[in-house]
């Protein structure tokens, strides 16, 4: 999906969780399969700011009980406005 295809798709998803139409889709997911999708998204954003993004999430975390596409939406936001407010090369 392109980017602005992602966007849209967010936006109508937000939108329809702002009208309480959204259903969540619960199921225990590993925190890494949330977080690594979400920080290899932004990769690309945060190299170009001069900024390194990893994940270092143990294997033997408990399962969340979550709804992962949703979540993932989340930690993109979170992950953005970090890499946005950030100054370039994490200095101040």
């Amino acid at each position: 999906m392109d980017s602005l295809s992602q966007i849209v798709s967010e936006l109508l998803e937000l939108s329809r969780i702002e009208s309480g139409t959204g259903a969540l889709n619960l199921r225990p997911t590993p925190a890494a399969k949330i977080i690594t999708p979400a920080v290899e998204r932004l990769r690309l954003q945060a190299e170009r700011s001069g900024l390194e993004v990893f994940v270092d999430c143990p294997e033997n975390l408990p399962l969340i009980v979550a709804d992962p596409g949703r979540l993932e939406q989340v930690v993109v936001n979170l992950l953005h406005n970090a890499i946005k407010f950030t100054p370039q090369r994490g200095a101040y």
